[in-house]
């Protein structure tokens, strides 16, 4: 996966990615947060399942070494369901420095059809501790 190169990235900029929710994906990410709801119990995906990182990533690139996610906002604004498809919308919203650090801040939408169900909005200190021991 190729990594977001911060200086080449401009306000504004939008990149593209799908994400399809498939039983296997809930499963995995329930095992991991200790969710002891079963499969067949669930008729909607829970809404943590648009954490994930993946999607974006596949979208934008990866986040430099040392990077740090330091706040986020999530909104649903529909129910989404085992077997969904969504393409999904990474927006660079800002790019700015503070403190002698460089920050960035995405907007993601993950859309079904032409419907918004779910975006978040998420702002990363950029590359923090690269370099530092």
């Amino acid at each position: 996966m190729k990594e977001l190169n911060y200086s080449s990235v401009k306000s504004g900029e939008r990149f593209y990615s799908n994400f399809h929710l498939t039983d296997k994906l809930l499963e995995n990410f329930m095992q991991v947060i200790d969710d002891n709801m079963q499969i067949s119990e669930i008729k909607k995906v829970p809404n943590y399942m648009f954490s994930l990182y993946k999607p974006i990533h596949e979208a934008i690139g990866s986040a430099a070494q040392g990077t740090i996610h330091v706040q986020q906002k999530m909104e649903h604004f529909s129910d989404a369901w085992i077997g969904d498809h969504f393409d999904v919308v990474v927006t660079v919203k800002d790019k700015y420095r503070k403190k002698q650090r460089d920050f960035l801040m995405i907007e993601v939408d993950f859309i079904r059809g032409n419907q918004l169900i779910c975006r978040h909005e998420t702002t990363h200190i950029w590359a923090l501790t690269k370099g530092e021991e």
